[in-house]
């Protein structure tokens, strides 16, 4: 077998179940350490899975070949195996299922990646009173969120703009309304039900 067929088919799953669970969840780049390690990772899991799958005959699926004589539904498998793995593992980071599985059993009370991203993943879209420096406030339903709570972000539908008097209150006309890191949110109230 070819070497580059060989490091091709150990390095491409890994790598495509990686870029896969990126795309979902939206990681920058990452560092070549962590990159290894992820695909390592996701070899292991998706070779592992094949080894399962060539397990039902019926399917003639085999482990990747060292004499060079390729399966074309081996490698389908492969590919299809990184995709879904990668796309399962970005969906439940993103959705956040493990760390609410320990906080639910009580293994652990703490956010994994921080407080803001935190408390909208655990609200699910709700009704939200955010409270800007300025002493304005907006009403909505909180539809997108940043997970960055450094530069927290957040869009609104069916938003309201309430005055820094407290006297006039102005739907936004539109669909929505995008709070960005300049607006200074100070505050956000989960509200239910939805406000008056």
């Amino acid at each position: 077998m070819d070497i580059t067929w060989f490091v091709l088919l150990i390095l491409l799953p890994g790598v495509l179940a990686m870029k896969v669970h990126d795309a979902l969840t939206g990681t920058g780049k990452r560092e070549l350490k962590e990159s290894l390690l992820s695909s390592a990772i996701y070899v292991m899991v998706v070779y592992g899975l094949l080894g399962l799958l060539s397990l039902v005959k019926a399917w003639n699926l085999t482990p990747i070949p060292l004499d060079g004589d390729f399966n074309p539904w081996t490698i389908a498998a492969v590919v299809g195996l990184s995709c879904a793995v990668g796309g399962t593992a970005g969906i439940a980071d993103e959705r956040q299922w493990l760390q609410r599985a320990a906080r639910r059993l009580g293994f652990s009370y703490r956010g994994w990646r921080n407080t803001w991203a935190d408390a909208f993943a655990d609200a699910k879209g709700s009704w939200v009173n955010v409270c800007l420096s300025d002493g304005r406030e907006i009403d909505g339903w909180a539809r997108f969120y940043s997970s960055d709570g450094k530069a927290p972000m957040i869009y609104l539908k069916e938003a309201s703009i309430l005055s820094a008097d407290k006297r006039s209150c102005t739907p936004v006309k539109g669909p929505g309304i995008l709070v960005t890191p300049n607006a200074k949110i100070s505050l956000v109230q989960f509200l239910d039900p939805a406000p008056d």
